[in-house]
C-alpha cells in the first residue's frame, strides 16, 4: 500500500506539491499576523490557515478523481475528534446567533466553525501525504523553526527591543512586553509541546544531520529560555503540567522502551537535561530576589484574563438558564454572550465595565457554555480514547525493541495528551487547534508506518472514474475526458473558495492601513490643533478606506460599526460648521452634507444589527450613534437611542452607563420619574458612580428635596475622597455645592 502510494507520488508530484505547502504553513504562521487593534492573531492566521487547507484538500480530490481512491491511516481517536466536530456543528446550527458562530465573532475567523472544519479537515488529508517516518520528522523541524521564530519575536519584545519600527502599523498596534501571540498560555503550550518534541528530534539527528542537530539544540534552548521568562508573572499550571508529562516521558525511556547500550546514553541525556533545566530555573525564578535581579528592570505586561470562578459562574448561570440550551449550548463563539448577560456585578468586574471577555478561564468552559453536555460528552469521550491508545501502546512498547519510532511515538502521544490537558487550564487560540489536530494525526501515522494491513487504513474508492482498473481500460478516453471534467469543476470551485479567503485579506489590509492612518493622524493632532479642512480630509480618507474593505467584506458588523461612528464624526463636523459659517451658500452645502452622512450612520448601524443581532457591541454602538446624532440637534431619534440602549441592556444588564446614558435622555424629554429610574438602576449596580449621584442630586433639587440633594453630594463627596480625587474640578464643585447649601439651610 505505501509502496504503491510512493509511486503515485512520483508519478504525478502532487504529494510532494502538498507536502511543499504543508511544510511552509509551520514558516508563515509567525509572519501572518495582521496589525488589527482588536484581533492581533487570529484573523489572519484563520485566512492563512482557511487558504493552505483549501488548496491541500483541493489537490486531494485532484488525486481522487484520476486515482480513483483516497487511503489515510485511521484509529480508534478519529470518532472522537468526529463527535466534537459534530457537536460544534449542533451548536452552531442551533447557535442564538448561527453567522456569528460560522464566522466568529465580528467575523475574526479563528473560533468559527469554518476554522475548526478546516483545521480537521487538514489534519486527516496530511495522512495521505505525509506517509512515512522521514516525513514525520521533516514536519517537526518546520514545526520547531516556526515556533522559534514565534519566540525570537516575542523575545525581543519581553527586553523591549524596538524591532517593529520600520513597520509603523505594527508598532502602532503592537505593545512591547508582550509576546508575539498576544496569549501567553498559547506561547507557552507551543513551547511545551516544542519541548517534548525535541528529545526525539534530538535522538533523531545526531547521527543523520549535524546541522539540524545543531538547530534542534538551538531550537531546544531557545524554547526554554522564552518558557521561563513567559511563565514568571502567570500560567502556572502549564508548566507544572509540563514538568508532570517530561517526567513521564522520562520514565518511559528508562523503564518502559528498550534501547541498545549505544543509544541509551543519548536518550537519556536528550531528557533529563531539559527537565532539570526547566525544573531549576522556574524555582530559581519563583525566588523574589533572584526574580527581581533577573527581570527587576523590565516592563513586565501580564493579559488580563477572566477568573476561574466569574467564569464558571457565567457558563453555569447561562446553562441553569434554559434547559435546551445547557444540552446543545448557546452556540460557537457566544461566551461573550453569556458573559454581558450573566457577569456578576462584582467590583472587580465592574472596574472592566465595558470590557467583553471572548474567552473564559480556560477552553473547557468556554467550549461547555458554547457547546453544552453534548459538547462536554465529545471531549470527555475524545480525551478517554486518547488515553485508552496511548496505553495500548505502552504495553506493545513492552513486548518489543525500542528504536526513534517508538521514541517520535511516544512523544507525539504526550504532546497531544499533554494540549488536551492544557484545555482545562488555559483557553485556546486557533493555533493551537491546528497543533492539537496535527499532533494526533502525526501520532496516528508513525503508529502506523511500515503497517500495510488494511484494517490499519480507511480507504475511499471511486470505481467508476479509476482508470487504473482493467475495467475499464478500453474505454479509458471517456473516462479521461469525466476526470478532466471534474478537474475543471474542481479548480473553478478551488479558485472561487480560495477568492474568498483573498477577499477578506484584502479586506484586513485595508481596515489596517486606515488603523495605522487613524494612529498617525492621532499623534500629529495632539500636537495642534486642526483646521476644519485637515479634519475633513482625515475623516474623507479614512471613511474611503473603510469603505473600500467593506466592499471586499460586506456581512462584517465590525466594519459596519466602524462605519458608523466614522460618519458620525463627519455629521459632528459639518454641524459645527454650519454654526460658524455666515455664508448661506455654504450652509446649504453643509446641510446637504450633513443629511447624507446621516443617513449613512443610520444605515450602518440598522446594518449591523441586523446581522448580528445578539453581539452587544452592535446595539451598544447604535446607542452611542443615536446619541450622537441627539447631542448635535436631531431630536427625533430619541425614541431610537432609547430603544437601542434598552436592547443594550437585555443584552448586558449590569452595564450601569446604559442605564446613565438612558436618563440623560430621558431628562432631556422632560421625563423625570423615568429618568430617576434609570439613575436608580446605576446606583444598585454601581454606588460609586459620581455622575450618576450628581444627577440624581441635581434632579432632586429641582424637586425641591433639599436634603436629598445634599445627601447625593456628600456622598459623592465622600468617594472621591476616597479614591484620591480631591484635586479635580468635580470634587471643587461639589465642595463648593455642600457649602453653599448647608449656609442656605442655616439662613
Amino acid at each position: 500500500m505505501l509502496r504503491e502510494k510512493n509511486k503515485s507520488k512520483k508519478r504525478l508530484t502532487i504529494n510532494a506539491i502538498q507536502n511543499g505547502i504543508f511544510y511552509m504553513l509551520f514558516i508563515l504562521l509567525p509572519f501572518a499576523v495582521i496589525p488589527l487593534p482588536w484581533d492581533w492573531a487570529e484573523r489572519g492566521i484563520s485566512i492563512l490557515i482557511l487558504i493552505v487547507s483549501t488548496i491541500i484538500v483541493a489537490l486531494e480530490l485532484l488525486k481522487f478523481i484520476w486515482e480513483g481512491k483516497f487511503s489515510i491511516f485511521k484509529n480508534g481517536i478519529d470518532t472522537g475528534i468526529f463527535l466534537v466536530l459534530l457537536a460544534s456543528t449542533i451548536s452552531t446550527i442551533f447557535s442564538v446567533d448561527t453567522g456569528m458562530s460560522f464566522w466568529g465573532v465580528d467575523m475574526n475567523l479563528g473560533s468559527g466553525l469554518i476554522s475548526l472544519i478546516a483545521v480537521i479537515l487538514v489534519s486527516f488529508t496530511m495522512r495521505s501525504f505525509i506517509d512515512s517516518f522521514e516525513e514525520i520528522v521533516k514536519v517537526l523541524m518546520y514545526f520547531s523553526v516556526g515556533v522559534s521564530i514565534i519566540n525570537i519575536f516575542s523575545l525581543l519584545s519581553f527586553f523591549n527591543v524596538d524591532f517593529l519600527g520600520i513597520l509603523p502599523a505594527y508598532k502602532e498596534v503592537f505593545t512591547y512586553g508582550l509576546p508575539w501571540t498576544l496569549s501567553s498560555s498559547t506561547l507557552l503550550v507551543l513551547n511545551s509541546v516544542l519541548i517534548l518534541i525535541s528529545s526525539a528530534l534530538l535522538i533523531w539527528n545526531k547521527n543523520k544531520n549535524k546541522g539540524e542537530y545543531i538547530l534542534s539544540i538551538a531550537v531546544l534552548i531557545i524554547s526554554l529560555i522564552t518558557t521561563i521568562l513567559f511563565s514568571v508573572n502567570q500560567n502556572l499550571p502549564i508548566i507544572l503540567i509540563l514538568i508532570l508529562f517530561m517526567s513521564v516521558l522520562i520514565f518511559l525511556t528508562w523503564r518502559i522502551l528498550r534501547f541498545k547500550k549505544s543509544e541509551e546514553k543519548s536518550v537519556r541525556i536528550a531528557t533529563m537535561i531539559p527537565l532539570t533545566i526547566l525544573v531549576i530555573s522556574f524555582v530559581l525564578m519563583k525566588i523574589p530576589s533572584i526574580k527581581e535581579s533577573i527581570v527587576g528592570s523590565l516592563n513586565l505586561l501580564t493579559q488580563v484574563t477572566l477568573g476561574g470562578d466569574i467564569s464558571w459562574e457565567v457558563v453555569s448561570s447561562g446553562m441553569s438558564s434554559n434547559f435546551f440550551r445547557s444540552i446543545i449550548g448557546f452556540g460557537k463563539n457566544s461566551f461573550v454572550i453569556l458573559y454581558n448577560m450573566f457577569k456578576p456585578g462584582t467590583t472587580e468586574v465592574l472596574s472592566f465595565n465595558n470590557t467583553s471577555f471572548y474567552n473564559g478561564s480556560s477552553e473547557f468552559l468556554t467550549q461547555l457554555g458554547e457547546g453544552g453536555i453534548i459538547w462536554l460528552g465529545a471531549w470527555i469521550y475524545l480525551g478517554y480514547v486518547m488515553i485508552k491508545e496511548f496505553f495500548s501502546q505502552i504495553k506493545s512498547l513492552k513486548r518489543t525493541g525500542s528504536n526513534e519510532q517508538t521514541v517520535f511515538t511516544s512523544v507525539l502521544s504526550l504532546s497531544s495528551i499533554f494540549i488536551y490537558v492544557t484545555s482545562f487550564f488555559c483557553d485556546w487560540s486557533i493555533v493551537i487547534y491546528l497543533v492539537f489536530f496535527l499532533l494526533i494525526s502525526l501520532w496516528i501515522v508513525c503508529s502506523n508506518v511500515g503497517k500495510i494491513k488494511l484494517p490499519d487504513k480507511f480507504v475511499l474508492k471511486m470505481w467508476a472514474v479509476d482508470t487504473n482498473s482493467e475495467k475499464f481500460r478500453n474505454i479509458s478516453g471517456s473516462i479521461q475526458k469525466v476526470n478532466i471534467s471534474a478537474t475543471v469543476v474542481l479548480a473553478v470551485i478551488t479558485v472561487w473558495i480560495t477568492g474568498v479567503w483573498g477577499k477578506m485579506l484584502v479586506s484586513n489590509i485595508y481596515i489596517s492601513s486606515a488603523e495605522a492612518y487613524i494612529s498617525e493622524k492621532s499623534v500629529e493632532f495632539e500636537d495642534k490643533n486642526p483646521s476644519y479642512e485637515e479634519k475633513e480630509a482625515f475623516l474623507t480618507e479614512v471613511l474611503d478606506v473603510y469603505s473600500k474593505a467593506e466592499k471586499y467584506e460586506k456581512n462584517n458588523s465590525l466594519i459596519n460599526r466602524k462605519l458608523a461612528l466614522l460618519n458620525l464624526e463627519k455629521v459632528s463636523l459639518y454641524a459645527e460648521e454650519y454654526t460658524f459659517s455666515d455664508s448661506e451658500n455654504e450652509k446649504e452645502e453643509l446641510l446637504d452634507k450633513v443629511a447624507i452622512y446621516k443617513r449613512e450612520v443610520v444605515n450602518q448601524v440598522q446594518k449591523s444589527v441586523y446581522r448580528n443581532p445578539e453581539i452587544y457591541d452592535n446595539w451598544k454602538t447604535a446607542g452611542s450613534a443615536y446619541m450622537g446624532l441627539l447631542s448635535i440637534g436631531f431630536d427625533d431619534y430619541d425614541r431610537d437611542a432609547l430603544a437601542a440602549l434598552s436592547k443594550s441592556a437585555d443584552l448586558n444588564p449590569t452595564n450601569y452607563e446604559l442605564y446613565y446614558n438612558a436618563a440623560q435622555i430621558y431628562l432631556i424629554q422632560e421625563d423625570i420619574d423615568n429618568s430617576l429610574t434609570m439613575l436608580v438602576k446605576v446606583l444598585e449596580i454601581n454606588p460609586r458612580h459620581i455622575p450618576s449621584l450628581l444627577m440624581a442630586g441635581e434632579i432632586n433639587k429641582e424637586l425641591g428635596k433639599n436634603d436629598v440633594y445634599l445627601s447625593y453630594l456628600k456622598a459623592a463627596k465622600a468617594i472621591m475622597e476616597e479614591y484620591d480625587q480631591t484635586e479635580t474640578e468635580t470634587y471643587q464643585e461639589v465642595v463648593r455645592d455642600i457649602r453653599q447649601e448647608e449656609e442656605t439651610g442655616e439662613s
